[in-house]
């Protein structure tokens, strides 16, 4: 089972996002969160294998890379941007509106690289 945490301020993003990859794959456990007050408690409860995070939510990402630095990020923005994924040190970017199986690709690439890479 492949843990992923959804950090976004819209409510609708992250339910679609949930709903999406749990009922698409039952191989998903999603959490979501809207607020940066909840991440750190988030990651040391669930674990989670690749988190999903609004461009929007930057305190967010701080404490993501400071608490779990091994942890994949898709930044999800609805910017378009080219380098930005360089520039945030994440390990991938997604514009919005996205399409799911282009999103669902992103998680599985990340996802797989960490799985083979602790099997190691």
């Amino acid at each position: 089972m492949h843990k992923i945490l959804v950090i976004n301020n819209d409510l609708d993003t992250m339910s679609l996002i949930k709903d999406l990859l749990e009922k698409h794959d039952h191989n998903f456990e999603v959490k979501v969160t809207g607020t940066k007050e909840k991440v750190s408690g988030i990651i040391e409860d669930f674990n989670p294998d690749l988190v999903i995070i609004d461009v929007l939510q930057k305190d967010a990402l701080d404490i993501l890379k400071t608490n779990a630095p091994g942890i994949p990020i898709i930044l999800m923005t609805g910017e378009t941007l080219r380098d930005r994924n360089v520039e945030l040190e994440v390990n991938d970017v997604i514009e919005k509106p996205f399409v799911f199986e282009l999103l669902e690709s992103k998680i599985r690439k990340h996802v797989g690289a960490k799985s083979s890479l602790s099997a190691e």
